[in-house]
């Protein structure tokens, strides 16, 4: 009889997305166990030490101050070993990894492109497609490319706003004419660091929230519109589920409407006519083809309520797993349960990693 595979869940990490990051893991590591595999969790402090195994029935309450015992290490080499730091013994051996880490270090390709040293199966994009899809002025441009409509935007270096705060209000305003806008950090998730700008006071207020978490901002012109969002999988073939509805408590979908909110809520499958969802999915596989993703992948879109028009918002790359998060939900929506998911999305990163090795030149290759 053959072992299952041993997935490791990394969750946690040195990013604003901490909470949530622990939610999903417990999820996660369900779906893992529901689907046959052996799932074990490895949680990375909000100081970056690594610590594991993890109890499943601790992961919500994981949060280690610096040095706590228990700490453990991968080596950048090829093979899934998790060693015991302080004397080095071997305590397991990852056979393929799910990392779970929300925003900065976990979702940029930086770990990404750690596991691909150890030649090691992860789920999720690569490092191109991950840095790429962390990135809101990136992934906007490459759409642009591609004729995929969105908003209007522009992108500001925190530098210059620091030096030459008025030059960059007269171009703002230039650009977006008085109209409301929303202010972004560049490089981040679950709506931390994002504002809404009605005049120059709340755009200066904005600029200098989002310059706390990245030092490139978005800005972005505010539509009237319905939020969509649409759960992409696949590699070289992938396949959109039925697209969900986000129904906010307020005008912006920010972190407290996402997971405090008594009131927001998600409707899976969004209530679109035939014609809209083949538009949503469409439009979103070709992003998701233009990105180079693989594994998976949540898009989202506007429907701009004047016009109708559908507008590409952004990607996530690894979208959330907690109980209210709607990746899953749209895959449940469409036939597809969590244990079924998660055995999909692992064989789909052994997929992947056995492309990746069919090059000419590997590490550990020729």
């Amino acid at each position: 009889m053959t072992a299952p595979l041993t997935v490791g869940v990394l969750f946690g990490g040195p990013s604003e997305e901490y909470e949530v990051s622990r939610k999903s893991a417990c999820t996660v590591m369900r779906g893992l166990r529901e689907a046959g595999f052996a799932p074990v969790a490895i949680g990375i402090a909000r100081h970056g030490r690594w610590y594991g195994p993890i109890a499943e029935e601790d992961i919500l309450t994981f949060d280690p101050v610096e040095n706590a015992p228990g700490e453990v290490a991968m080596m950048p080499r090829p093979g899934g070993t998790v060693y015991r730091l302080f004397d080095l013994q071997p305590i397991c051996e990852l056979d393929v990894v799910f990392p779970i880490i929300h925003g900065t270090y976990g979702e940029d390709g930086r770990l990404q492109g750690f596991l691909d040293m150890c030649c090691l199966p992860y789920v999720g994009a690569g490092v191109g497609a991950s840095a790429v899809g962390m990135d809101k002025v990136y992934m906007r441009d490459i759409a642009k490319c591609h004729g995929i409509a969105q908003t209007d935007y522009a992108p500001l270096l925190r530098k210059r706003w620091q030096k030459d705060q008025t030059g960059v209000l007269e171009d703002l305003a230039r650009q977006f004419a008085g109209a409301e806008v929303f202010v972004k950090p560049a490089n981040g998730g679950s709506s931390i660091g994002i504002n809404k700008a009605t005049n120059r006071d709340e755009l200066i207020y904005a600029i200098d929230q989002a310059a706390r978490y990245d030092r490139k901002i978005m800005v972005e012109r505010a539509v009237e519109k319905r939020e969509i969002e649409l759960a992409v999988m696949g590699n070289d073939q992938p396949v959109a589920s039925l697209p969900g509805e986000i129904l906010a408590d307020q005008a912006f979908y920010d972190y407290h409407s996402k997971y405090e909110s008594q009131v927001s809520r998600t409707v899976c499958p969004a209530n679109l006519d035939e014609k809209t969802t083949e538009a949503v999915q469409t439009t979103g596989l070709k992003i998701y083809r233009a990105l180079d993703m693989c594994g998976l992948c949540r898009v989202d879109f506007f429907i701009e309520k004047e016009s109708g028009r559908l507008l590409f918002n952004e990607v996530n790359t690894l979208p959330g797993f907690t109980e209210i998060s709607m990746y899953a939900q749209m895959w449940a929506a469409s036939g597809k349960d969590l244990a079924t998911l998660c055995r999909e999305l692992v064989e789909l990163a052994i997929a992947q990693r056995a492309e990746v090795d069919a090059n000419a030149i590997t590490l550990g290759g020729i």
